[in-house]
């Protein structure tokens, strides 16, 4: 199994910003191929010895399975949102289904749609589009499957979902009762962080 690439730190508020009251972090989930229903990293984790919580990266878990146990799992999606984490999230995000939410798409993807770029989290340049956060805007398909952006704010800027390309989760910044609503629901794996936590590769 290869081991995760090293990049320069980074802090969770590289990604959304540091003045939110509360900080979560939201797993994709993994899938249990023997039912094909989506599962929590803390699920596969169970009676392994590790303890899943804000830090956690899916290569800790993925390290210590048996190997009869890691071939019934698919892997959690990366450089996205799964389209239930992004639905359940939508719930608790004021505003989060209209049209003109702002999400960054990544440049470095086949078939990005036209828009403004803009440089964030250092080098990487991203396009500016237009959506909700349950959908993909403007039919976003980038090597031929729908692929929803890691980063999304209002206009406002009442809340912020962030991470990096690699990422198999993403760090959401908002007031504490939203954040509160976002821990509480049992459809997402959802961890409370903070602005300065490290926030390590997520890639295999």
């Amino acid at each position: 199994m290869q081991t995760p690439s090293l990049r320069p730190a980074v802090v969770v508020s590289d990604y959304v910003s540091g003045y939110f009251k509360a900080y979560v972090r939201v797993m994709n989930p993994a899938t249990d191929l023997t039912t094909g229903k989506p599962t929590s990293w803390s699920r596969v984790a169970a009676g392994h010895k590790l303890v899943v919580d804000g830090t956690t990266q899916w290569h800790q878990i993925a390290q210590i399975l048996p190997p009869a146990q890691w071939e019934l799992i698919l892997q959690p999606e990366m450089g996205t949102m799964s389209r239930d984490t992004a639905r359940a999230l939508a719930t608790h995000l004021p505003g989060a289904h209209d049209d003109h939410i702002i999400g960054a798409v990544w440049a470095g993807y086949a078939d990005v749609p036209v828009g403004p770029r803009i440089f964030l989290s250092g080098d990487r340049e991203y396009i500016i589009v237009a959506g909700s956060i349950d959908e993909v805007p403007g039919g976003y398909q980038p090597h031929a499957f729908e692929r929803i952006p890691l980063r999304w704010w209002p206009g406002d800027h009442a809340w912020c979902i962030g991470n990096d390309i690699y990422a198999r989760s993403v760090y959401v910044g908002a007031s504490q009762d939203v954040a509160d609503a976002i821990l509480a629901d049992s459809s997402l794996e959802a961890y409370p962080v903070s602005p300065d936590m490290t926030v390590r590769a997520e890639d295999l």
